[in-house]
Order: C-alpha cells, then structure tokens, then sequence
C-alpha cells in the first residue's frame, strides 16, 4: 500500500511498478522482459571480396563485438573472468576480447538476410571473418541468389540465439544448399566479370592452371570456354564432387 503523501508524490508501489497502473501491457515485466530489445542483429552494405569462400563473410569488428557479446562475455566467463571485466575487453575490443569474440564466432554461424526475401536463399548462414572496415564483406558466387550488385545494397545479420538455432544454422551453409529444391538448377556459378575471367585464361592458353584445381577425374579443359561450357563444368562438379565444390569454386 501507498500513503497519501507518496501518493501525491507520484511514488508507486511494488505491485504497479511490475504491473503498471494503468494496463498490465506497459508494466516493468512487459518493458523490461518480455520486450528487451536484443543486441543480435546488424545492418552494412555489401561489398565484394573474391578471397572469400562459399561459405564465409567478413564482418566488421564494430559489428561482430556487438552481437557476439552475450557469447563472447560467456567464454571469458568460463576462463574464469568476473563479468564486468569480461563486457569491458569485449566493449575495448582488446587481445583477450578479439579473441573472444573470434572463437564465438567460429562456434556460432551468422545468417545473412537481404530484403526482399523472395525464396529460402535470400537468408542463409555463413561462418564469419573480422574485417576492420565498415561493410560486409561477401562472396563473388552468392550474388545471383541474394541479387547483389554492389552498388549499396545493405544486408542484415542475425546471430542464432539458442542451442537448437545454433545446430540448424550449420545445415543452411550455402555448400550444404547446392540445388534449388524446386527445379534442382545449381544456385551457386560464375557470373559476370567472373565468367570473363575464365573466357580470358582459356584464350591466353591457360588451360593448365585451371585443370590443376580440377578433379582428376573430371574432363579437362582445352580450347576456348563459353558460358554454357562453364555452367556445365561447374554441374558437373557439384554432381560429382560436391564436397569439394566450395574448394574448387573458390579457387
């Protein structure tokens, strides 16, 4: 109960302040629970880096000490630190924390989601890499799926909160979603300056070190490529090998 006079001084009672006085919907449970906001998701324009692999992204550091913090104050946790010291070498972002943050990051996918989403491959999950810039940083062979151009189209990243999402994200690396479930066409080519490149080499002659990074077992190239030799290459690989697709594709 409440007295007059810290009534009249607008002093609550325990019960109103978890309940509110007015509607249960704007108490302290509601606000400070139920509707916290998480710090588990981020926003960067996309940029191109081909020394990526299929499966990897590198996202800024600035973002990464943000959403991998909850996980990252966890491992310091465990090596025994208090969690004020913990947050702090994450929020510095020193040695300690960096590290921190990178092996949360080896044990925790990130999805990457790019508006709008028109089928399941607008998000997938990828194993992120720091960068020191302010953008995220991709993948030539993922463009085509996600309807990148580089021009400014900003991404959106969410880190799996539980264990459950956790395990799931590692079933949506883009090496493990090959096929379009629908009309079984391979998601991930060459593309573009990408397809160039491979036209150049076979005209300059350079067959051999593109069938050094070939299987043993698959034709080898001669002659000059066109874009449908280059699709069927890249099929063939996936049907063949296709734990070995995001090696050789990358290369």
């Amino acid at each position: 109960p409440i007295s007059k006079q810290n009534k009249s001084q607008g002093v609550k009672g325990a019960v109103q302040i978890i309940t509110s006085a007015t509607s249960p919907k704007h108490g302290f449970f509601q606000n400070k629970v139920l509707r916290k906001q998480q710090d588990l998701s981020g926003r960067a324009t996309a940029i191109l880096n081909n020394n990526l692999n299929l499966d990897q992204i590198a996202i800024p550091e600035k973002i990464a000490k943000v959403v991998y913090k909850p996980f990252a104050v966890k491992e310091l946790i465990n090596q025994g630190y208090k969690y004020k010291d913990a947050a702090e070498h994450i929020d510095n972002f020193t040695d300690l924390g960096k590290k921190a943050v990178q092996a949360a990051m080896a044990d925790r996918p990130i999805l990457m989601n790019r508006a709008p989403s028109l089928h399941k491959f607008s998000i997938m999950a990828f194993q992120p890499t720091l960068t020191k810039g302010d953008s995220v940083e991709t993948p030539g062979l993922i463009t085509k799926p996600y309807s990148l151009d580089f021009d400014g189209d900003t991404v959106t990243l969410h880190v799996p909160a539980t264990e459950k999402a956790r395990k799931e994200a590692f079933s949506l690396l883009p090496s493990k979603n090959l096929f379009n479930p629908r009309s079984r066409e391979l998601n991930y080519l060459p593309d573009q300056e990408a397809i160039i490149g491979l036209y150049l080499m076979s005209k300059d002659n350079q067959h051999k070190k593109l069938n050094a990074i070939l299987p043993h077992d698959m034709k080898p190239l001669s002659g000059i490529i066109t874009k449908k030799e280059i699709k069927d290459l890249f099929v063939e690989l996936s049907q063949k090998h296709p734990d070995k697709y995001n090696e050789v594709a990358t290369k």
